[in-house]
């Protein structure tokens, strides 16, 4: 991963140092102000730029800005450095991945360096399950459990024990009876894992299963299914043809 460093001399000497420990981020080029960082980014194409808030002729956040505005590809990571810890918020409001507070010290560099790992290393497994589902065409393997990461541990949830899925914005929630999970996933791709017979795509942001309704009220102006502990979920208009296609087939009398 190449790494572009705009700092000041000194601190760039540092980072220069601290990268040599670590082989996979090769250093393309160091900057000592804004405009010459842009034009490297546009050079190198790095992977990961280390760039100071408080450039000479702009800030950080400028440079940032005006480097997402090239659309280049890939579009760096960036970990900020500052002297003052008041920049921290704005510059994850920004989409930083990390914010160094100098002077510099080894080990939280290298807490940083591995952030930028997990996060490639997310981004890796994500294309590979994108591929893996492409492969597969129109009828992905059905799980009958889910492997989620969670606090730096791996859960298996038989996919029996979940009681319906609901979207939080770029999260899911996933609702069992001991509890709930987050995690970052699509609905879209959670629903082609799942077994279509035991779960239900209620809505744009629900997934039901089967096993835990006791009834679907079927008004198609405040239809709601509801649940066998009282848990009442909102039906869409826009689902209800694959939910009354199910109620046909289901039905008896």
């Amino acid at each position: 991963m190449k790494v572009v460093v705009a700092d000041d001399a000194l601190t760039r000497k540092n980072l220069v140092s601290l990268l040599a420990d670590e082989q996979d981020f090769p250093v393309a080029a160091e900057c000592g102000d804004g405009v010459e960082t842009i034009h490297a980014v546009a050079r190198e194409k790095p992977e990961l730029l280390i760039l100071n808030v408080h450039m000479p002729d702009r800030d950080g956040f400028e440079v940032i800005e005006t480097v997402r505005s090239m659309n280049a590809r890939p579009v760096p990571v960036v970990i900020l450095t500052t002297t003052c810890d008041r920049d921290a918020v704005r510059a994850y409001e920004n989409g930083a991945i990390d914010c160094l507070l100098k002077p510099l010290a080894r080990e939280r560099f290298r807490k940083s360096i591995a952030r930028v790992r997990n996060h490639f290393q997310f981004l890796a497994q994500h294309a590979l399950h994108r591929t893996e589902l492409a492969e597969t065409g129109r009828n992905p393997r059905r799980a009958n459990r889910l492997i989620i990461r969670s606090s730096g541990r791996y859960i298996f949830l038989a996919a029996e024990d979940i009681r319906w899925i609901q979207s939080e914005g770029n999260y899911l929630r996933i609702n069992l009876d001991s509890g709930s999970h987050l995690i970052r996933e699509s609905m879209q791709r959670i629903e082609q894992r799942l077994d279509p017979s035991q779960f239900l795509r209620i809505h744009r942001c629900a997934i039901v299963n089967l096993r835990f309704v006791k009834e679907i009220r079927s008004s198609m102006k405040d239809g709601a299914v509801v649940l066998n502990d009282a848990t009442r979920l909102g039906l869409s208009r826009g689902c209800w043809a694959r939910i009354e296609e199910f109620l046909l087939r289901e039905s008896i009398g």
